[in-house]
């Protein structure tokens, strides 16, 4: 039986076909990213030293 060697461009062209897939899901993880951030209370910290 004959192995067929997997190349970079059979990679590329996978991901070519799925690009409206990718560009949904990276769409959506952005919203969450923006919407997580909104709802999390901002936290302020501060440091001193004394001399």
């Amino acid at each position: 039986m004959e192995e067929k060697q997997v190349e970079l461009i059979d990679y590329l062209r996978v991901l070519w076909r799925q690009k409206w897939v990718i560009a949904v899901i990276f769409v959506a993880a952005a919203v969450a990213a923006w919407g997580v951030s909104r709802v999390i209370p901002p936290t302020y910290e501060t440091q001193t030293s004394l001399l």
